[in-house]
């Protein structure tokens, strides 16, 4: 077994890991190991397949959430309050799994350092060769991929338990789409309602992806 494997932690990201690798692998000296509006302005466009979700693209979320209000206010206004109390509660959720998120990254990084300071030293001291170290940072590499992999597999369990299903999502999606450009005031009330119920299924997989995260 190589140095330092007993030094191996049991992480849940594994991006820490991969850069450190990375590093090593780049280093060449020891020195180097430092009407109705229509349905697209109502709802907003969304992001061609491929293209990354940022803000140019994606949309604000205020704005999306505005957009969808002025066809609630429409067609189905009695659905309006609910909609509301669904946005502010997924807001809120996702607010605290952002923390959550971040407060685990940081914990990895910090658990991860001084491990890989401990393998620079071996190496600059010449009692570890620099393929060993690769090697090593390849297999705490694995076993935190191996931990990410369950965490997600149980999310995945999780999600599916709560019926989040995105093909259904964007099925729904499309037929609001057809609805309000049909101005078909009762196929849009339908899609409306298949949405928030969608929602409200969202947000109890985030309350209980909220309470997985917290008790790794």
């Amino acid at each position: 077994m190589k140095k330092l494997m007993a030094l191996a932690l049991t992480g849940i990201m594994a991006l820490s890991t991969f850069a450190f690798a990375d590093e090593f692998d780049a280093a060449k000296t020891d020195d180097n190991l430092k009407g109705k509006p229509g349905i697209e302005k109502q709802l907003g466009s969304r992001p061609e397949k491929g293209e990354k979700p940022g803000k140019e693209k994606h949309g604000n979320m205020e704005e999306r959430m505005a957009k969808m209000t002025e066809v609630i206010e429409n067609y189905a206004p009695d659905l309006l309050e609910d909609f509301e109390a669904n946005w502010e509660a997924h807001q809120e959720i996702r607010e605290e799994l952002d923390a959550i998120k971040e407060d685990l990254r940081e914990s990895h990084k910090e658990e991860m350092e001084p491990i890989f300071e401990e393998i620079k030293a071996l190496v600059e001291s010449g009692e570890l060769t620099r393929e060993e170290a690769k090697e090593d940072l390849m297999a705490i590499r694995e076993e935190n991929k191996a931990d990410f992999e369950s965490v997600r597999s149980d999310i995945d369990a999780l999600r599916e338990a709560y019926g989040v299903d995105k093909d259904a999502a964007k099925a729904v999606h499309e037929a609001l789409t057809a609805a309000v450009e049909a101005d078909d005031a009762q196929a849009v009330t339908s899609a409306l309602t298949e949405i928030l119920n969608m929602m409200q299924n969202h947000l109890q997989f985030e309350e209980a992806k909220l309470d997985y995260l917290n008790n790794l």
